[in-house]
């Protein structure tokens, strides 16, 4: 005799089709957004080199940014994760100023970052600062940070760097102090002394003629001051690049026109001095412009091909001219080629460059570090796993997407018309059984992974931590921030278990008709006759555990357990199997 099994309250066809193909349509959207990037940008000073890269899903407004601090350590340069925020346009120019790293957007909006003494990840309440507005509202044309002022430096049309406040010279603050030192001397406290209303630098530039177009200023303790007026070469330059040291300026501009040349003015916060030739190169190689040591220095990359190695080769400012340096080695991997970005920066004494290759499947992102003179890499190239996720290209995305999305369809299709009964009738079940509840099904698999878990860490998961980790107390948060910015990176060791996860399972069932945790709470597999399933079944069923899949999301098709009349999951549907679990009797007297 067959008893039927328990049902709920009834749903119409029409609404379980719908709610069904909801949820498994819901899953394949998870592949199908496809990921486009702006380049790749670095930023460094003699402590610390920043690496960042924009990403931006298709279809949605704002983007992430996502950093890669990097810090020397005793056996090299390690690059860790440092957080991605969602802020709104691209990065168009940064600055760094000791540990703070300043951002400027589009939009004029100003942030600033900065390392958290241990933790590079971690935020502090001087992280992730927004700070006041650029003059102007809009992107300075170019920006530098030093140090020992303790500023950034930017240059902005005068217009709106006239209405800052005049940056007062040292030699003024340090009489203006002596004045201090004196009242307090004379009458025991500082009462006297009042603090001189800032003066604008409208007042000290004479309008009346022509001016220069653009400005230099500074941000100093929160706020904005105008410095000088920029030398009128400037005024119709294609490209600027600035840089500083010890208080003395350099601006590297390209000319408009048919020459299109690199020039160079240096001066300080007095005067200018006159342009002189920069380096023979086309203007759109130039990567970074900087001082190392006192010495203005150009990284410039002509590539000769698409997929050659790039032609990366310093151009150092030294006796009046400038010396190029040698060709820096980049290798990459026989089955990579090298990508469309790339580009350079400064760390102490050392050049850094960060690069992307590319195959048919991935695209990857390296940086290494170099002598400023060039030749072979004193710091091997590093993957830069913050900066990923290394995502597959776009036409082999969009393939892998569509692919997915007929499968799918192909098994819904398979499941309507094969499988009709199982998803509207009570199935009859053996006397004295019932189908599993979604609750104690949710709970076997449960028991199930941490049962598996004893297995799976000691032979993958651990193995890979220890490749792509650094061991110490921020290990936990460290892979946290892995998985959050570049989940991609955890495909190889997600594919092992789940694998190892289907092996268990099928071998489980096979013997025992139930996995562990099955076992546990007294659950068995079955066919929808209510019989054993067979080998072929239990197969089917393991090989279609969708839910578990890397790319699809868990709740979705977990749905189809609770939308199906006979709580069954997309691989039950498929393979005709069920899930039952034997009627308690009750006690007899």
């Amino acid at each position: 005799m067959m008893a039927k099994s328990n049902g709920g309250q009834q749903i119409s066809r029409q609404t379980q089709l719908a709610l069904m193909c909801i949820a498994v349509l819901c899953s394949a959207a998870g592949v199908i957004a496809e990921e486009r990037v702006t380049p790749l940008g670095v930023i460094g000073n003699d402590e610390y080199v920043w690496i960042y890269r924009t990403t931006k899903t298709t279809g949605a407004e704002t983007g992430s940014v996502k950093f890669a601090a990097g810090q020397s350590t005793d056996s090299g340069l390690r690059f860790r994760v440092f957080r991605g925020e969602p802020f709104g346009g691209t990065i168009e120019a940064c600055a760094l100023r000791g540990e703070n790293l300043h951002v400027f957007y589009g939009d004029g909006s100003h942030y600033r970052l900065r390392l958290a003494e241990r933790v590079m990840s971690e935020t502090t309440q001087d992280d992730d600062v927004p700070e006041k507005t650029t003059p102007g509202g809009s992107a300075p044309k170019a920006v530098c940070g030093d140090a020992e002022s303790d500023s950034v430096y930017a240059i902005v049309p005068t217009d709106t760097a006239l209405s800052l406040p005049l940056h007062i010279q040292p030699e003024v603050v340090a009489s203006e102090n002596a004045s201090v030192t004196e009242n307090i001397t004379s009458n025991g406290s500082a009462t006297n002394a009042q603090k001189p209303e800032p003066v604008k630098a409208e007042s000290v530039v004479d309008r009346s003629v022509p001016q220069p177009k653009f400005s230099l200023v500074r941000y100093h303790r929160g706020e904005w001051q105008f410095v000088a007026l920029c030398p009128s070469s400037l005024d119709v330059a294609a490209n600027v690049w600035m840089a500083t040291s010890k208080g003395e300026f350099a601006i590297l501009y390209a000319t408009v026109g048919e020459s299109n040349q690199l020039m160079i003015v240096k001066g300080s916060e007095t005067e200018w001095q006159t342009p002189s030739a920069g380096p023979k190169l086309p203007t759109s190689s130039v990567l970074s412009f900087f001082s190392e040591q006192r010495v203005f220095t150009v990284l410039a990359c002509e590539k000769t091909e698409a997929t050659s190695a790039p032609d990366v080769k310093s151009y150092r400012w030294l006796d009046g001219i400038w010396k190029p340096g040698a060709k820096f080695d980049i290798n990459v991997d026989e089955s990579f080629e090298f990508g469309n970005e790339i580009a350079a920066g400064m760390f102490g004494k050392y050049a850094v460059l960060a690069y992307e290759s590319k195959s048919q499947e991935t695209s990857r992102f390296w940086a290494g570090v170099w002598e400023m003179a060039g030749g072979s890499p004193t710091v091997e190239p590093t993957e830069l796993l913050p900066l990923g996720p290394n995502l597959p290209s776009a036409k082999r995305t969009e393939m892998a997407s569509i692919a997915i999305a007929i499968i799918l369809s192909l098994l819904l299709f398979i499941v309507f018309v094969r499988r009709t009964p199982s998803l509207f009738v009570e199935m009859e079940l053996p006397e004295g059984y019932a189908l599993a509840g979604a609750g104690k099904r949710t709970l076997a698999f449960v028991i199930d992974l941490i049962a598996f878990s004893l297995v799976a860490f000691p032979l993958i998961v651990t193995p890979w931590m220890t490749s792509h980790l650094t061991p110490g107390e921020d290990i936990q948060r460290e892979f946290t921030y892995l998985l959050e910015f570049n989940p991609d990176v955890t495909f190889e060791p997600w594919t092992k278990c789940l694998l190892l996860f289907v092996v268990y399972a099928t071998a489980m069932e096979l013997a025992c008709r139930a996995t562990i945790g099955k076992l546990v709470l007294g659950l068995r597999v079955a066919s929808t006759s209510g019989k054993r399933g067979t080998a072929l079944s239990i197969i089917v069923r393991n090989c279609l555990r969708f839910e578990l899949y890397y790319k699809l999301a868990f709740l979705p098709l977990a749905m189809l357990v609770i939308l199906t009349r006979n709580h069954q999951r997309l691989g039950d549907l498929v393979a005709g199997t069920l899930v039952i679990e034997p009627i308690k009797q009750p006690a007899q007297s």
